[in-house]
Parts: structure tokens; C-alpha cells; sequence
């Protein structure tokens, strides 16, 4: 392999990364956190147990990490549609429904931090007590700033959010095909109830959610996310993130590690990406008679960057962004 400069090899690590945790995703939502074993996970992910320990100290640190990146990219649908608002009640309306519409779309998310985390350890209880802490403070200041004669204590606002999730827990369990969005107007009746009274809880239960249908966009899904130029599939990502490891290699050279055998399926997806300018060619190439010698592009690197900031799952996504005119890389 070749030696990386510092970059590549912080870049490299945060695809592995991301790789990493979006299988266990997979595997947690399939077979809960039970069935979630480094065997498993490095074996859909494609990747070495040296590299796992590398960037996890075990099973334990793996699944509290996708945990965190799942509740980082709820809090990062959510927070755009909270601070749209100008009123406490309807920043805490606006912020919960965007977090709960998110989990609609993803139900594998939504299993994770409702089912799955629960039982994953200590590690992962830590973790939701310091989000319930957060929330609990920020809804708090916010109220404070808009209502300061009547300061309610902490505590209440923690038993609230953590009440709240512990509905969501036993609704899913129950039915994990249920509408959790459509819960916004009781979650919300149940939330305000000791900050602004009965009235205004009974408001909020008339106010209830729109059907799924004429549920307006978010404030954060109307920003919308840079998308990549292609689909992003396993086999895409390892190609990408094996020539980031690996510049220089042959088409034969990464058939091999990505498994692929066909060569015409691998000509095609290393031409798409050579197209779509995430990869270059720094060989004479087949045409005249020489290998081909891939190298990442400088959107390719980005891409990377931009692969290791956002959630796991969000990562495969198999969908393609308007500019491609809906074009995928076989």
C-alpha cells in the first residue's frame, strides 16, 4: 500500500470511518444491537479488523458513535426549523416535528435511538442523558429569554424530553410502521402543558399535524444538501476510498479489492466516475496498450470530506442530485 501524505490519510480514515458505522447501522437495524459483532460489521463494511481497532476501541464505542452521528444529523434537520421561529412555542413545534419527519423518512435511524440504543450499554445511556441535558438547557434559556418572571427548573424540562422519548420507544416497539411525526401535536400538549398551562395544551391538541401529504417542507429541508453527483453505493464507496488509499492502481488492481470480477463492470463505474470528475487517470491507459493508474480528483477529496462529516447512512443514499440529470455509476 501506498505510504499517504498526512491529509490523505485523515481523509482515507474518515471514509473508513463512515464506512464502518454505516454498517452497523445496517446490521443493528436488522438484527438488533444484539447481532452487532466486529465479524459482522467488517465483513459488510468490507475492512480489515486492524483498521476497526484503529478507530474504535470495540463493538461498545462502534455502535455509541453511530448513535451520536444519528442524533447529530436529527439535531442538524432540526435546528434550522427551531431558529426560523420567533416565539418559544413555536420554535419547540417547528424543531420537534423537523426531527420527527426526519425519522419518518429513515426508520432505520429511528430504530436505532428508539429500540436499539436503549440496550446498547452504558456508553450509549451516557450519551442520550448529555442530549436530554442540552436540550433541556437550550429550551430552557430560550424560555427564559421570552418569559423571565417565570423560570421553571431544569429538572421538569429534563422528565419532559426524557418522557418524550420513552413514548417514542414504546410506540415503536409497538409498531415500528407508525406515523411518528403524526405524534407532534400530543408530544407537544404533554411539553408545554407546565411552561404555558392547560389552554395552551389544549391548542396544541387542536392544532394536532397535518396528514403526511399536506405537511409543509421544513425550514431545514428547504436548504437543501449538497448532493453527490452519483449514487452512492457500497461498491462506489470503496472505490473511491480504495483509490484514496491506494493512488495509482489499475483497473484489475481495484476490481480486486472492491470484488468486483467483471472488468467490463468495473471499466464502466471507474469511467463514470472519471466523467463526473471525482477521479483522474495518470497512466497512458488502455488505448495505448498501457494500465490505467487512478488517482482521486479534487472533487473526489471533497466528496470524501464531505462523506465524513454526514451521517452514515445519509452516506448511501441511492439517490442522484438534480445536476446529474438522475444518472447512477454501475
Amino acid at each position: 500500500m501506498a505510504i499517504l501524505e498526512p491529509r490523505n490519510a485523515s481523509l482515507t480514515a474518515e471514509f473508513q470511518r463512515a464506512r464502518i458505522i454505516a454498517a452497523t447501522i445496517v446490521i443493528a437495524s436488522e438484527q438488533g444491537v444484539g447481532g452487532v459483532t466486529v465479524s459482522r460489521v467488517l465483513t459488510k463494511a468490507r475492512m480489515s479488523r486492524r483498521t476497526f481497532y484503529e478507530l474504535f476501541d470495540d463493538c461498545g464505542d462502534c455502535l455509541c458513535a453511530a448513535y451520536e452521528q444519528t442524533l447529530d444529523r436529527a439535531a442538524s434537520r432540526a435546528r434550522p426549523a427551531y431558529e426560523a421561529e420567533k416565539r418559544w412555542v413555536d420554535r419547540v413545534r417547528a424543531g420537534l416535528r423537523a426531527a420527527l419527519e426526519f425519522f419518518d423518512e429513515r426508520p432505520e435511524f429511528a430504530r436505532l435511538c428508539f429500540l436499539q440504543a436503549p440496550a446498547a450499554g452504558e456508553q450509549t445511556l451516557v450519551c442520550r442523558a448529555r442530549l436530554v441535558r442540552a436540550l433541556a438547557e437550550a429550551v430552557n434559556a430560550d424560555y427564559a429569554a421570552e418569559r423571565s418572571s417565570r423560570v421553571l427548573p431544569e429538572l421538569i424540562s429534563q422528565a419532559l424530553i426524557g418522557g418524550i422519548l420513552e413514548i417514542l420507544h414504546a410506540r415503536l416497539l409497538a409498531d415500528q410502521t407508525i406515523d411518528l411525526a403524526g405524534l407532534s401535536g400530543q408530544l407537544m400538549a404533554v411539553f408545554v402543558l407546565p411552561y404555558l398551562g392547560p389552554a395552551a395544551a389544549r391548542r396544541e391538541l387542536e392544532r394536532g399535524t397535518p396528514p403526511k401529504g399536506e405537511r409543509p417542507a421544513s425550514n431545514a429541508r428547504r436548504k437543501a444538501v449538497t448532493r453527490p453527483p452519483t449514487r452512492l453505493t457500497y461498491r462506489t464507496l470503496l472505490a473511491l476510498s480504495t483509490i484514496a488509499e491506494s493512488p495509482g492502481l489499475s483497473n484489475r488492481q481495484i476490481s480486486d479489492r472492491v470484488g468486483i470480477k467483471d472488468q467490463g463492470q468495473i471499466s464502466k463505474l471507474l469511467s463514470r466516475l472519471c466523467e463526473l470528475g471525482l477521479i483522474k487517470n495518470g497512466g497512458a491507459g488502455q488505448a495505448k496498450g498501457a494500465a490505467n493508474a487512478w488517482r482521486l480528483a479534487s472533487s473526489g477529496a471533497h466528496l470524501i470530506q464531505d462523506v465524513g462529516r454526514r451521517s452514515p447512512t445519509e452516506k448511501l443514499e441511492r439517490t442522484s442530485s438534480s445536476a446529474s440529470g438522475g444518472s447512477r455509476a454501475r
